[in-house]
């Protein structure tokens, strides 16, 4: 099993203030159950049995995101740092906010 590398992340854990190992436990305590129903959303969408190794952490990312109000323009630069600038990501961005804005983390 090929494992992704976490390293686009730092970016990223950065971007949303995250300066210390203990910055990212609190993020990841406060947020993971938020990024277990983005998990869930997004499994409900594919047919496919393989799973990155990096759902949790883009997960986590996204719920945090979302959460804290970045919205549309703060999935943009999430996934602008993970994959370089594209107009995919910008419609990518505008499908999760519409997808998740009923899941129950963001009105918590």
């Amino acid at each position: 099993m090929q494992h992704e590398s976490l390293l686009p992340y730092l970016a990223i854990l950065k971007a949303v203030g995250c300066k210390t190992l203990g910055d990212v436990d609190r993020m990841v305590k406060e947020y993971s159950d938020a990024a277990y129903q983005i998990a869930c959303f997004q499994m409900g969408l594919t047919d496919l049995d393989i799973i990155s190794s990096t759902v949790g952490i883009q997960d986590i990312c996204i719920a945090y995101i979302l959460k804290n109000g970045g919205g549309k323009a703060g999935l943009r630069m999430m996934f602008d740092l993970l994959n370089g600038p594209s107009e995919s990501n910008d419609s990518m961005a505008a499908f999760l906010v519409e997808e998740t804005a009923d899941l129950p983390f963001l009105n918590q």
